[in-house]
């Protein structure tokens, strides 16, 4: 774990908490709507989309389409992913009360994470709920996005 943690801070890799998101019953998240879709189905196709929003995760700034390595601490497991929707817009305020926030923090307050993770991304690593992840953007491929890893694999 102590060698997977030098090479992820070496590869420029942050550290954050990523929760899961695009569940049946997810009451907080409006299932079903990407904020990139639109602009990645123009740009690589829907098959291409497709298979993107599949492997997906939610980010607030990290453009559309971007390719990230995301792995859990907690197991060391490992998967590609695509930046395919914004978010995560829950906050917790002072009194660790949880709500959605999608405009400026107030003081005080602060996001519950970095990421928020489609199901066969948290599957993939075995996050369960909220836990810490390290990620880190993967170089651009040259013709589209590349094909997706297959099955994860474990970084020891």
């Amino acid at each position: 774990m102590t060698l997977l943690l030098a090479i992820m801070l070496l590869m420029g890799a942050q550290v954050g908490n990523a929760s899961q998101y695009g569940f049946v019953g997810d009451r907080y998240d409006n299932v079903g709507t990407f904020a990139c879709k639109d602009r990645l189905q123009t740009k690589y196709g829907s098959r291409e989309w497709e298979k993107m929003r599949d492997s997906g995760v939610a980010h607030r700034t990290l453009p559309c389409g971007t390719r990230v390595g995301v792995c859990l601490a907690r197991t060391g497991r490992c998967t590609v992913a695509y930046v395919v929707d914004r978010g995560p817009w829950g906050t917790l305020n002072r009194k660790g009360v949880w709500h959605m926030r999608t405009k400026r923090l107030p003081p005080g307050e602060r996001y519950r994470g970095h990421l928020d993770l489609l199901p066969n991304v948290y599957t993939a690593i075995g996050l369960a709920g909220i836990e810490t992840v390290y990620y880190w953007v993967l170089a651009p491929g040259n013709s589209g996005p590349p094909a997706l890893l297959r099955p994860p694999r474990r970084v020891a």
